[in-house]
């Protein structure tokens, strides 16, 4: 079993997963759905993650566009319903670094570990590696740039 691999405190959940940490919501979700909405709107861009997660928390769902490029199991429920607003929103599919605030919600789209890959230049997608940041609830924040080297570590 894969779970084996890990300590038993690390907790594996499912995608989408809305999760409760010490009383601060977080929905995160992989994202896919991102390659349908910058399809169909030619106003967002994988340059803006949060504009793309303004649309699916305004749409309350993260696969708004059935029969697109994201495959939606059928399910009796629509597990890609969005419940409950969470106070933290966190995608990560298109390896760039975006954050903002939506009604409240903090927007956090993940940056990744890799280097730019030829699908993501195919599909006009600019990856932004080593970017981390670091959330206070209350709404501090702070961006935590890693470079290659490891000899430039900066906080803006």
């Amino acid at each position: 079993e894969f779970a084996d691999l890990f300590p038993k405190n690390v907790m594996h959940v499912g995608n989408p997963a809305m999760l409760d940490i010490e009383g601060v919501k977080l929905l995160i979700y992989h994202g896919k759905s991102f390659d349908d909405l910058v399809f169909l709107k030619s106003r967002l861009s994988y340059a803006r993650p949060c504009e793309i997660m303004v649309e699916l928390l305004k749409r309350r769902h993260l696969a708004p566009k059935y029969g697109g490029f994201t495959s939606i199991a059928p399910e009796r429920e629509d597990l890609l319903v969005i419940d409950e607003l969470p106070d933290i929103f966190h995608t990560g599919h298109i390896h760039t670094y975006g954050t903002s605030f939506y009604k409240g919600i903090f927007l956090v789209n993940s940056s990744t570990w890799m280097a730019q890959s030829d699908y993501q230049t195919k599909r006009g997608i600019k990856a932004i590696p080593g970017n981390v940041c670091v959330y206070k609830p209350g709404g501090e924040t702070h961006r935590l740039r890693f470079y290659r080297d490891h000899e430039d570590i900066s906080m803006a």
